[in-house]
C-alpha cells in the first residue's frame, strides 16, 4: 500500500505488456526508417556503377573504334595503291606480250613494277593486321557488354566481316604469288609477259573485292558506334527509371515506420486504462 494506492497485480502485467509493446513498436519503427534509408543511398550508389560501367563499356568500344577509323582509312588507300601497282603491271606486260620479238631486257621493267607491288602489298598486309586487331577488340568489349547489361542485343556485323575480308584477302595472297610467281617463269618472253598480264587482271579483281569488303566492315563500325552509344543511353534511363521508383517505395516505407513509431510512442505515453 502506498499513499493508501495499491496497483491490482492484472493492472501491472497490463502495464509491463503496454509497455512491451510501445517499445517493441518503436524499436521496429527506428528500425525500418534506418534500414529504408540505407536501401535508398545502396539504390543511388547501384544506380551510379550500373550508368557509370554502361558509359565506360560504351567509350571503351567507340575509343577502339576511333583507333580503327583512321586504320581503316590506311587501308582502302593501300588497297588503292596495290591496285594502281597491279593496273600498271598489267598494262607493262600487255605492251610485252604483244611485241614481236621481245627481248629479255623487256621484262626489266616489269620486274621492277612486280617488285614495286609486292612492296606495296606486303604493307597492305601489315596494315591490316593491325585494323584486325582493333576491330577484334572492338568485338570483344561489345561481348562485355552484352554479358554486363542483359536483356541487350548487339550487332555482331564488324567480327562476322572480318571473316569475309580474311577470306577475300587470302584469295587475294593466292593471286598475288601467282603474279609472283609467273615473273620466274622461264620460256619465250612474250609468254612470260602475257602470263603476268593475264594473273594481274585477277588479282585486280580480288582487289575490288577486298574493297568491298573493307566498306562493309567501315558501315558495321559505324553501326556499332551508335548501338553502343543508345545502349549506354538507355541503360541510364532506365537505370534512373528504376532507382526512382524504388526510392519511392522505400520513402513510403520509411514513412510508415515513422508512424509506427510516433504511434507506439504515444501508446507508451498514454494512461494504462483502468
Amino acid at each position: 500500500m502506498t499513499d493508501g494506492v495499491t496497483e491490482s497485480p492484472d493492472l501491472l502485467r497490463a502495464s509491463r505488456r503496454r509497455r512491451a509493446v510501445a517499445v517493441t513498436g518503436q524499436v521496429a519503427g527506428a528500425v525500418g526508417i534506418a534500414i529504408s534509408l540505407l536501401l535508398i543511398v545502396v539504390a543511388l550508389l547501384a544506380r551510379g556503377w550500373v550508368v557509370d560501367t554502361a558509359y565506360e563499356l560504351a567509350n571503351g568500344v567507340n575509343t577502339t573504334i576511333a583507333r580503327a577509323d583512321p586504320l581503316l582509312d590506311i587501308a582502302e588507300e593501300a588497297v588503292t595503291r596495290v591496285g594502281d601497282r597491279v593496273t600498271d603491271l598489267a598494262a607493262s606486260a600487255d605492251e610485252v606480250a604483244t611485241t614481236t620479238n621481245p627481248t629479255p631486257e623487256a621484262l626489266v621493267p616489269i620486274q621492277q613494277r612486280l617488285a614495286t607491288m609486292t612492296e606495296r602489298y606486303l604493307a597492305l598486309r601489315e596494315g591490316y593486321a593491325t585494323l584486325r586487331g582493333e576491330v577484334a577488340s572492338a568485338a570483344d568489349r561489345v561481348r562485355t557488354i552484352a554479358r554486363v547489361v542483359p536483356f541487350v542485343t548487339l550487332p555482331t556485323g564488324p567480327a562476322e566481316t572480318l571473316a569475309t575480308v580474311d577470306q577475300r584477302l587470302q584469295t587475294l595472297d593466292d593471286r598475288i604469288m601467282r603474279v609472283v610467281e609467273a615473273g620466274g617463269l622461264g620460256g619465250a618472253v612474250d609468254r612470260t609477259a602475257a602470263a603476268i598480264a593475264e594473273r594481274a587482271r585477277e588479282a585486280q579483281a580480288a582487289l575490288t573485292g577486298a574493297t568491298d569488303a573493307l566498306n562493309e566492315v567501315e558501315a558495321r563500325l559505324d553501326e556499332l558506334e551508335a548501338k553502343v552509344t543508345g545502349v549506354a543511353e538507355t541503360v541510364d534511363a532506365g537505370a534512373t527509371l528504376v532507382t526512382l521508383v524504388v526510392i519511392l517505395l522505400l520513402v513510403y516505407l520509411a514513412f510508415l515506420h515513422l508512424v509506427l513509431f510516433r504511434v507506439s510512442r504515444q501508446y507508451q505515453e498514454a494512461p494504462t486504462p483502468g
